[in-house]
């Protein structure tokens, strides 16, 4: 794997726990597709750490965007969380399977907490290039923890051929509670003809696979990062 630098520019603090990060590649620009990550390199008491992370902006000639929530145990969002612009930061090209497989088809972006990164980006590029219809499902535990919710509501509001979905499983409020997933079949009047793109954990990702194919859904418009069952 190849590593480049870039230079982080801006963050900024979202909700509580994910901070947002603008960078700068130092000497090239990167082609990828929205949905896909980069992964981070940097060294913690002499041993080389690697995370990946997925691009929230849509390609933009040497600058990309993060998203990273804060796990206080974990071993790379603690370090991420403290650095300043103007440090610099190595990250490898993006790769990912998580990408628009069909502008024409009906999608459907199903995400729990940061899993949300991906599809966020996802779905404004297919209602950037896409030709059909956008169902967006995110879980959470809680209002204030959704990422991307302004965004999120605004796309909703603008765009007709979008309906964007939300459930608390930690939290009363008058929209949906419960796993996110199991809206899904009675909130689309089919799922016939329809693209499925999941990223979460792991469990509910291989969860949400096994409801959508009890329901009659093909393996093949079902598109995942793919390592998720053996996770499990």
């Amino acid at each position: 794997m190849t590593y480049e630098s870039a230079t982080l520019t801006a963050v900024t603090q979202t909700t509580p726990t994910v901070k947002h990060f603008q960078f700068e590649l130092e000497e090239s620009s990167w082609d990828f597709e929205p949905g896909q990550h980069t992964v981070l390199r940097f060294e913690d008491d002499g041993e080389e750490v690697e995370r990946p992370y997925t691009m929230i902006n849509l390609p933009e000639d040497d600058k990309f965007a993060l998203a990273i929530k804060k796990y206080p145990d974990g071993r790379a969002t603690p370090w991420i969380h403290e650095r300043q612009p103007g440090e610099e930061i190595d990250f490898a090209e993006p790769s990912g399977n998580l990408k628009i497989k069909d502008y024409d088809k009906d999608v459907v972006f199903i995400s729990t907490g940061t899993g949300a990164t991906p599809m966020y980006a996802m779905l404004r590029d297919y209602l950037k290039n896409g030709s059909g219809k956008s169902f967006y499902f995110h879980g959470e535990k809680t209002r204030e923890t959704i990422l991307f919710k302004e965004g999120l509501e605004l796309l909703d509001t603008e765009e007709d051929s979008l309906n964007v979905f939300f459930s608390l499983t930690d939290e009363d409020w008058s929209g949906a509670q419960g796993y996110v997933q199991e809206h899904v079949p009675e909130e689309l009047d089919s799922l016939e003809d329809k693209h499925f793109y999941i990223c979460g954990v792991p469990a509910m990702v291989v969860q949400t696979e096994e409801l959508l194919k009890e329901e009659g859904v093909e393996e093949e418009r079902i598109i995942t990062e793919g390592w998720e069952s053996d996770a499990v």
